[in-house]
């Protein structure tokens, strides 16, 4: 049964008593948000959440659609960190999101096109491949996003290690 902590004002869903030790040359981990979330809001909660990973030779796989999904690509192309624009297809990306890919060279993934996992019933092959490549998965929930909080349920229940910033 995951449990649940508070460190730092924010919430830290988990399978045991300790947040794992990650090698940080060896850690992915997958992003996502609320697709109508307050642009501001999620600009200094991305800020807050995300900041103590950057610098760490993480890969990121990040979302390419709604204002969190642009906010959080935003932010870590700024701090030049390696990041993967994952859609539910080739054609799943914002217009805004499309800029900031051919802007900074970022590279985009259609999950159809990749050798997933058999085996597991996944919202989306988008899903399944956070599930199968990412470490960690952090997702910033405007607390109303049935599609977010089925997401983190889903993540959950697959005893993957959950981090939700609330808008």
């Amino acid at each position: 049964m995951p449990t649940r902590e508070i460190i730092a004002g924010e919430y830290f869903w988990h399978n045991c008593n300790q947040l794992p030790n990650f090698n940080p040359a060896d850690l992915t981990i997958a992003v996502t948000g609320s697709m109508y979330a307050d642009k501001a809001i999620c600009k200094d909660r991305v800020s807050q959440i995300l900041s103590a990973y950057i610098g760490k030779k993480i890969i990121w796989l990040c979302s390419s659609n709604g204002k969190a999904d642009e906010t959080i690509v935003e932010f870590l192309v700024s701090n030049n960190e390696q990041v993967q624009v994952v859609g539910y297809s080739a054609y799943d990306i914002s217009p805004a999101m499309l800029g900031i890919i051919e802007e900074n060279d970022v590279s985009f993934i259609d999950p159809n096109r990749k050798q997933l996992p058999s085996g597991f019933s996944a919202p989306s092959k988008r899903d399944l491949l956070f599930l199968a490549q990412a470490d960690l998965f952090v997702a910033f929930w405007n607390g109303k996003s049935a599609g977010t909080k089925s997401l983190i349920d889903w993540y959950m229940g697959h005893k993957k290690d959950v981090v939700i910033g609330f808008l």
